[in-house]
């Protein structure tokens, strides 16, 4: 595996590892996917301006599992409930987005990596905005004991979502407390 000082493997389970990386303003990911198995958004320049954003506003961490040296899905957690307009709770973390590889999806890497996060993370409330048509996103959500609390849309320059009754997302939430 390519090695790299902002990537640390900190748990296994079964034969997948999972590995947490730190971003830089520059590496927004881990460079560890090849080119057939990597997010469609990888390359795109809105989501790297966006990750840009979110690294200098608000920090963020992305997760990987890892199976035969090979990503098999990531997690990313941002570290601030403030692009959140009715939270704006510091200990709040929004998750997403997250990713399965084609060849790994219907296997449960993104429910085992957010069951995983929801574990380690140190949060208040986790909140997620998943498109109404992706079906595999909000099935791990759920999974996972996220429950729906209406919709959202992003606002301003930069991007901060807002509930509202008719909007682009499904907002999730998870109340580490109430468990």
């Amino acid at each position: 595996m390519k090695a790299d000082k902002r990537l640390k493997k900190v748990h296994a389970l079964g034969s997948i590892d999972i590995y947490e990386f730190s971003p830089t303003l520059i590496y927004h990911y881990w460079e560890g996917y090849t080119k057939e198995n990597r997010p469609d958004y990888w390359n795109g320049i809105v989501h790297k301006c966006r990750m840009l954003i979110t690294r200098l506003l608000y920090d963020y961490t992305v997760y990987y599992a890892v199976e035969d040296e090979s990503v098999r899905g990531h997690v990313v957690v941002t570290h601030s409930g403030k692009r959140i307009i009715e939270s704006g709770d510091k200990n709040d973390i929004i998750i997403g987005p997250i990713w399965t590889a084609p060849d790994s999806r219907g296997k449960h890497c993104a429910t085992n990596l957010l069951k995983y996060v929801l574990e380690k993370c140190s949060f208040k409330s986790a909140y997620s905005f998943v498109l109404p048509t992706n079906e595999p996103s909000k099935k791990s959500f759920m999974n996972t004991g996220f429950h729906l609390i209406g919709h959202a849309n992003e606002v301003g320059l930069l991007k901060k979502y807002k509930l509202v009754s008719d909007g682009m997302w499904n907002a999730y939430r998870y109340d580490k407390n109430k468990l």
